[in-house]
């Protein structure tokens, strides 16, 4: 049996079949060339220069917590303390970087006109290059009726300032970051579902100061809706 050979035929064939290759090597090199989910970041809107020769820089976490705010004492110190955690987990700052939560307290109890100074006095007397002040100004938390779990919420703003003239560095778009958290039931006690609201107040003033992974930026606890470019959609 004779088999006729159709030149056009055949060179359709072929150009068909490289037409499907070429499309899905395409496909294959727009997946490998994406970014997965995971790896996106949110890129740092600030970011405390401890490189090299400014090494030994300091910054002052200061956490203003007013007597009408009838917040326990003990949630300053958590919302310092987690915020100095933060900042060396993630914003490359090391502990001898940090002015401690204990200086700070110790000049406050042994400076008679401390309630007058403001946050780059404060900080210039402490040794501080920069202030990362952060106000509180409304606070709910209590147990649920009869029932063993807790809710509670906590609002207000951060910003930081440079201790040697001043200047606010951060935001530069708007007079301070908001931060308001919340969560309506936490099974963790008392003490436990206070330190989980500082944990989230924490991270929300300080993922801003680093390149924080996109996946973990936006936290449940975060009341705020922001905008989709801050987002990174």
């Amino acid at each position: 049996m004779k088999i006729k050979f159709y030149p056009l035929y055949f060179f359709c064939i072929l150009a068909a079949g490289l037409l499907i290759v070429f499309v899905q090597g395409c496909g294959i090199i727009s997946i490998l060339g994406s970014e997965p989910e995971s790896t996106k970041k949110i890129p740092a809107e600030f970011k405390f220069d401890v490189s090299k020769d400014k090494k030994d820089k300091k910054v002052l976490v200061l956490v203003n917590q007013p007597s009408w705010l009838n917040a326990p004492p003990l949630l300053q110190q958590m919302i310092t303390e987690q915020i100095q955690k933060r900042l060396m987990l993630y914003a490359g700052l090391k502990n001898f970087n940090l002015i401690s939560y204990e200086a700070l307290s110790q000049y406050r109890s042994g400076e008679e006109n401390y309630s007058s100074m403001t946050a780059p006095q404060i900080g210039t007397a402490l040794g501080a290059d920069w202030v990362l002040l952060a106000d509180l100004t409304d606070f709910k938390f209590g147990s649920i009726g009869e029932s063993e779990y807790y809710s509670g919420s906590l609002s207000g703003h951060a910003f930081v300032i440079e201790t040697a003239n001043s200047e606010k560095l951060w935001p530069e778009d708007a007079e301070n970051k908001k931060i308001d958290v919340g969560f309506e039931a936490s099974k963790d006690g008392p003490q436990g579902s206070l330190a989980h609201l500082a944990a989230a107040f924490a991270h929300c003033a300080t993922r801003n100061f680093f390149d924080c992974p996109k996946s973990s930026f936006k936290i449940a606890e975060d009341r705020i809706a922001s905008s989709l470019n801050e987002w990174g959609n």
